[in-house]
């Protein structure tokens, strides 16, 4: 099977009852990050910077309602889940996935596929997000085999965000190889564990979590 043809064709009934759980967890886990995140001035300025810089319709601030652009929407709720780094790790990648993935796939929840938007259901949207974890992860697995030093999360969840989008514009498989190539090769590669003593500036200096959503 394909990349792409794994992107667009996974359903809900492929996914295996505990992966289902976990995949349940996570988004849950994620959430309450951001809302306990919600409350640092991190947040309050970035929700602000993305009202200003990225206006526009299509995405909405988490915990604040103002509409948005959907790249401003993942950018400020990504950092938001990140200020108290308190989100979700998987072992083999050494990183992070969630914080960018989930507010990439709920940002994307305004795109439309074709003519117009259509309603995603709570099993859909648990489907792309599977499909952009397995994607993000597995190439950071392959990162790290491949590559003689530490590449940050940034190097490698653009391209299960990247999915995601795909899969919600309904992108061919020509189309898809498109927005799977420009992470590639444009996705932050930070390899410097920690340029600044003043958390959480270093951490997401350190992750790219300013863009990898």
């Amino acid at each position: 099977m394909s990349i792409a043809t794994y992107i667009h064709d996974l359903s809900w009934e492929d996914i295996p009852d505990g992966v289902r759980s976990q995949a349940r967890r996570c988004l849950l886990d994620t959430l309450g990050a951001a809302i306990g995140g919600r409350q640092t001035d991190l947040s309050r300025i970035i929700h602000d910077y993305a009202a200003t810089v990225y206006q526009g319709q299509g995405a909405r601030l988490w915990l604040d309602g103002r509409a948005v652009s959907p790249p401003g929407a993942a950018l400020a709720n990504a950092m938001t889940i990140d200020a108290l780094d308190i989100h979700d790790g998987h072992r083999l990648v050494k990183g992070h996935a969630s914080v960018a993935l989930v507010p990439a796939a709920l940002a994307t929840l305004g795109l439309a596929a074709g003519d117009a938007v259509t309603p995603v259901s709570g099993r859909e949207l648990l489907t792309t997000l599977v499909v952009g974890w397995e994607v993000a992860l597995r190439a950071g697995r392959v990162l790290h085999a491949t590559a003689k030093d530490y590449h940050a999360s940034g190097a490698w969840s653009a391209l299960g965000c990247a999915a995601i989008t795909s899969r919600r514009l309904g992108l061919g498989a020509e189309a898809t190889r498109h927005p799977w190539a420009s992470p590639n090769t444009t996705a932050p590669a930070p390899r410097s564990c920690a340029a600044s003593t003043i958390p959480p500036c270093s951490r997401m200096a350190r992750a790219g979590a300013l863009w990898r959503a």
